[in-house]
């Protein structure tokens, strides 16, 4: 018998979990502005099609999010936008609903996993699509924020604690029950070291996760450990090159590449 699996899940976890590490970079602000960084790619294994892309000002803060079309045809970029002073004031989700790509989706059926896809569905979705995000400061601290779908459901909420070295992030379903909890702590910015959740999913049993991170003297993560997946540990090891920017996360089942363009 064949264990079937939500394949629009997996990616989901796997964008949001690598992407946890605030701000989604892996790497400071300074990396970015001293090396001139206009955008990165990082993709998985061989497979360019799933590629995410993020962009930077010349200040090496994170100015849009750009996660590649799915095998469901949508695009999902988040804006930011800061104020004089580097304060976050606003985010923005657009999402472009493209065309399945059916052939892969039969493929990957075929192999047992179970595609979340309802095309008649899709049809009706109208191109092009927003979702709004709500930033709560207190003060000039950020404590909470709650992005929207485009039909204004609740997507997710981060609550931030203790100066935001914690972040507590709970995702809804469309029912708009909590159907999953991560809970991220860090040292200090951009330096995540303990990472943790449940999932229940589509079936309602909690599935956990719980990853540790490792930095060098220099701020720079060079492991993260996945504690008892499938019954063991599994380490993933990230390289740099002579500028010190993140080129590969390599694991054995999540190999990861990074490639950058530049400011002139």
């Amino acid at each position: 018998m064949v264990m079937k699996i939500n394949f629009t899940f997996v990616l989901l976890f796997i964008s949001a979990l690598a992407f946890s590490q605030e701000p989604q970079t892996y790497q400071s602000n300074s990396t970015y502005k001293k090396n001139k960084i206009k955008l990165r790619r990082w993709y998985t294994g061989t497979n360019k099609a799933l590629t995410i892309i993020t962009y930077y000002d010349t200040e090496g803060r994170l100015i849009k999010y750009e996660n590649q079309p799915t095998l469901t045809g949508s695009q999902t970029t988040t804006y930011y936008v800061y104020d004089e002073t580097g304060k976050l004031v606003s985010m923005v989700d657009t999402i472009k609903n493209g065309k399945a790509d059916m052939e892969k989706i039969k493929q990957l059926e075929s192999m047992g996993l179970k595609i979340n896809y309802d095309a008649k569905k899709e049809k009706k979705k109208p191109k092009f699509e927003i979702g709004a995000y709500e930033l709560n400061y207190s003060g000039n601290e950020l404590i909470k924020i709650i992005s929207f779908n485009p039909d204004n459901s609740i997507r997710f909420v981060d609550l931030y604690q203790n100066n935001r070295r914690i972040n507590i992030r709970e995702w809804y379903n469309s029912a708009g029950a909590i159907y999953r909890q991560d809970t991220a702590v860090y040292e200090k910015p951009n330096q995540k070291i303990k990472y943790s959740g449940c999932d229940k999913g589509t079936y309602g049993k909690c599935w956990t996760y719980n990853y540790s991170h490792e930095f060098d003297k220099e701020g720079k993560i060079i492991k993260m450990v996945e504690y008892e997946k499938n019954g063991h540990d599994e380490l993933t090891t990230f390289y740099y090159n002579d500028k010190g920017l993140l080129i590969k996360a390599l694991s054995k089942l999540r190999p990861g590449f990074f490639e950058y363009e530049f400011y002139e």
